[in-house]
């Protein structure tokens, strides 16, 4: 959805004074960076939840063009729409385990959500950045607490938004770190509501610190907000990695790209397939597909 500048609150680098380049060369390869929070100046919710995170955290300015560090933490943010941004991180001056993009969520139905989920392009269509047939690695265990934890703040805010993860879709695909998505949505209105943007980065900093060894798992079936996953990561012991929804799965999908999902779904063994989301023409041939690989399919 295309935003006027005129709509944003003020933006953050209007704030900082941040140079606008984004052209980042590489200069060491030792410094070690685990989370690097990344937003895009078209965005509001992004700029919102990065005033907020910059207000909790003592960002520091670095050596690096429009980066900021504390600790194992980084802050910067692209021009570009924040789907566009495949190899973003291969001009990085370090190499992040997890890039945590901070994003709006917009959906016609106008729910006030706030959502988590991986990237990627399961079909050969990629209308909305990366590239067609293609996965950007997810991290299934911080998505999991970061579900959890929104969760519980959600209700103990007394916010009025569904929290849902969903399915696998847009880009960047791309990528060399892991990759979780944090959204607000789904209007103008929830972008700027401040309760919201802060609670969503307020979930993301209580759980990245949380050790978890929970099985990893990808989903298969469904519609787009996943409500048997949420249901999954909000309850039981698996922790979703990539989630294909119904309308994803036919009978020409490209079953290298099921493949890279569990590899990239920190190399998991584990398919939930949800029986009846499915359709009856492929579901059989995807468990046959899954068992004569060894993996463990569980039907729901």
């Amino acid at each position: 959805m295309d935003i006027k500048m005129s709509e944003l609150l003020p933006t953050y680098a209007e704030a900082h004074g941040l140079l606008t380049s984004y052209s980042l060369k590489r200069k060491s390869s030792a410094e070690t960076i685990k989370y690097l929070f990344l937003y895009s100046l078209k965005d509001p919710a992004g700029v919102n939840m990065a005033r907020y995170l910059e207000d909790t955290i003592p960002f520091q300015e670095s050596d690096y063009p429009n980066i900021k560090i504390y600790g194992d933490y980084a802050l910067t943010y692209t021009e570009n729409d924040i789907v566009y941004t495949d190899y973003i991180d291969s001009n990085l001056p370090f190499k992040p385990d997890t890039i945590i993009f901070l994003s709006r969520h917009s959906s016609v139905k106008e729910y006030p959500t706030l959502t988590a989920h991986v990237t990627g392009n399961p079909t050969d269509k990629a209308d909305y950045g990366g590239k067609p047939y293609s996965l950007a690695r997810s991290n299934p265990r911080l998505m999991k607490n970061i579900i959890i934890e929104l969760k519980k703040l959600r209700d103990e805010r007394e916010l009025d938004y569904d929290v849902r993860m969903e399915v696998t879709h847009h880009g960047p695909t791309d990528i060399y770190s892991k990759v979780v998505f944090v959204e607000v949505g789904s209007t103008l209105r929830q972008w700027n509501d401040q309760k919201a943007v802060n609670t969503v980065v307020d979930a993301v900093l209580n759980v990245l610190k949380k050790k978890s060894d929970y099985p990893t798992c990808v989903g298969f079936g469904g519609p787009h907000y996943a409500p048997l996953f949420t249901k999954i990561d909000l309850d039981e012991e698996y922790a979703v990695g990539h989630i294909f929804s119904k309308y994803v799965l036919s009978s020409n999908i490209k079953w290298d790209v099921i493949l890279k999902a569990f590899e990239y779904s920190d190399s998991a063994r584990i398919a939930v397939l949800e029986w009846k989301g499915i359709k009856g023409g492929v579901r059989q041939q995807l468990k046959d597909f899954l068992m004569d690989r060894g993996f463990e399919v569980v039907k729901r």
